[in-house]
């Protein structure tokens, strides 16, 4: 039985690194190639259905009794999936799926002033978990809720969290590798922030270590990621 004994330092990759971890002492050798982008998925013997399924990735050829495939569907579609005997329905899924773009914005504070902190009238925020809303360009905020009893309590606020075409504006200052966009970026969030907790920009600019922004819709492995919808 795998036990596992997650930590609040590390992040989300903590599960799937102790999972990988614990099936490499299993098995007593790497069951796991990285780095190989996967281009082709198909049988062996498209006209035999109990055919083993073959899969290129890397340039090596692996067979399997079955393959379980996660990609985003935008992703899938640029796999040679030609021996795979997809039917119409499922290659029309394929394509008419669509993904809503989606942004995110993560902020490490010096300390979590959302719930130990006080506004401009002197009244604390208060704020455990939950999240947000506000019609400002970074629309929703998302708020942590683990630690908070602890000694060491998060101190990193998902400052917005945006789809569809709010996601599209923000996502224009993300990722351009251009000083004055990130600048942009990071004076609006938090100018947004202390306009929804009725803070001032200072105040947050003086707790600010960094700042980190994602944008899933130009990111190749992703080619967008939110809500998916199918379309006709």
């Amino acid at each position: 039985m795998l036990r596992l004994n997650l930590i609040h330092s590390g992040g989300s990759h903590v599960l799937p690194d102790t999972i990988a971890t614990f099936l490499r002492e299993k098995e007593g050798k790497d069951v796991f190639v990285m780095n190989a982008p996967v281009t082709s998925i198909g049988l062996e013997e498209p006209d035999n259905e109990n055919s083993p399924m073959v899969v290129v990735a890397g340039g090596e050829t692996k067979k399997y009794s079955h393959v379980i495939c996660t990609l985003p569907l935008p992703v899938l579609r640029t796999i040679d999936l030609t021996d795979s005997e997809l039917d119409i329905l499922q290659s029309n899924a394929l394509r008419k799926l669509q993904y809503g773009p989606s942004i995110k914005v993560g902020i490490l504070f010096t300390e979590p002033w959302w719930t130990t902190g006080k506004d401009k009238k002197g009244e604390e925020f208060n704020i455990v978990g939950g999240q947000s809303y506000t019609d400002l360009p970074i629309r929703t905020v998302v708020y942590p809720s683990y630690g908070v009893n602890s000694e060491t309590p998060s101190n990193t606020l998902i400052a917005s969290y945006c789809w569809t075409n709010d996601a599209e504006r923000l996502g224009s200052l993300i990722g351009t590798g251009k000083k004055n966009y990130e600048e942009q970026l990071e004076h609006l969030v938090l100018s947004n922030l202390a306009a929804i907790h009725n803070t001032t920009y200072k105040y947050l600019k003086e707790r600010l270590v960094d700042i980190h922004s994602w944008d899933w819709n130009h990111n190749p492995s992703t080619m967008g990621e939110c809500y998916a919808s199918a379309r006709s």
